[in-house]
């Protein structure tokens, strides 16, 4: 397996007099849109150089800065408008960068003895960065290198071109069964509320987006039109340290399996002629001295038993 390689910076400068644009984020949205933009900067590098900005992002970023996510994507549109993030690379790529960022990035890293960095994503010329490698986004989908954003190490190795594209056709085959959690919720269950919403986007956070989708699938097979219960799947999935989708067939593969031999086994008991208890009268020794009203106690106990072996054998012979 790969070791991980560090891609996120520790801390970044923030210059004392801010740009025009910048200033005009805070002029437009006040004090908030500056928060937030510091925010996002912070979000970018501490991932590296860019920032997928999808829908699951900008619930979570939303939900710790603790700014409704309508008002932050409002704030974060105008920072492309006004070009803080590129325009071009957030239309083609869904991503946050700008050319200054990936300057400071590559400054930031050059004690670093290996930086990766996507083609496509560049808005600068690194031939003279000597610690700088650059794939395309192909390449990066199908690498088994792992981004982390600690100093857990530097380096990394990269598989065989042949199982890597097992591995990501595989990966595409089992994602392509669901569906963005999203919409399945919006398109199966109902409409969908902020407070679902971020709850949605947590667990995928956790788990991941097909899992997610996975646990509705089996809500609403199950008849029940509510997040609750496929979060309680969910949770359970968690509590088993499932990881993965494969992780989770196999659960619940087992878990039918299992299931269904109980119900053979509850099945075949079932059919089985029930035992009588036998009364104390035909397995205790009747003492000698008995009066003899407990004598005709005991008859009355023990020709009950007989009726009842003998309706019991009339059944089985009918």
């Amino acid at each position: 397996m790969a070791r991980p390689i560090k891609q996120g910076l520790e801390f970044f400068s923030l210059d004392v007099k801010m740009d025009d644009e910048t200033e005009l984020i805070e002029a437009e949205h006040g004090h908030k849109g500056f928060v937030i933009l510091i925010k996002m900067f912070q979000k970018i590098y501490s991932n590296g150089y860019f920032l997928n900005w999808n829908e699951k992002q900008q619930i979570l970023f939303s939900k710790k800065v603790s700014v409704d996510t309508n008002e932050v994507t409002d704030i974060i549109n105008d920072c492309v408008k006004w070009d803080i993030f590129n325009s071009d690379l957030y239309e083609r790529f869904g991503i946050l960068t700008s050319r200054r960022i990936q300057e400071h990035y590559v400054r930031s890293t050059y004690k670093r003895s290996k930086v990766e960095m996507i083609e496509e994503y560049l808005l600068i010329d690194v031939s003279d960065a000597k610690n700088v490698t650059t794939s395309r986004v192909s390449d990066v989908r199908n690498s088994d290198t792992t981004i982390v954003t600690d100093d857990e190490s530097t380096h990394s190795t990269v598989q065989d071109s042949t199982v890597q594209n097992s591995k990501e056709d595989k990966e595409n085959s089992s994602s392509s069964e669901f569906e963005n959690p999203f919409e399945f919720f919006q398109q199966n269950i109902g409409v969908l509320k902020p407070i679902v919403s971020q709850s949605i986007a947590e667990w995928c956070e956790d788990l991941s987006d097909e899992m997610v989708t996975a646990a509705m699938m089996i809500a609403v097979k199950n008849g029940v039109y509510k997040f609750s219960y496929a979060e309680t799947i969910l949770k359970e999935w968690n509590n088993n340290n499932l990881k993965t989708i494969d992780d989770v067939r196999a659960y619940e593969e087992e878990k039918k399996a299992n299931k269904d031999q109980k119900t053979r086994i509850n099945g075949a008991r079932w059919n089985q002629p029930q035992e009588v208890p036998v009364p104390k009268a035909l397995t205790e020794s009747q003492e000698i001295n008995s009066t003899p009203e407990e004598m005709s106690k005991a008859k009355a106990e023990a020709d009950k038993y007989k009726r009842i072996l003998a309706e019991k054998k009339k059944q089985r012979i009918g």
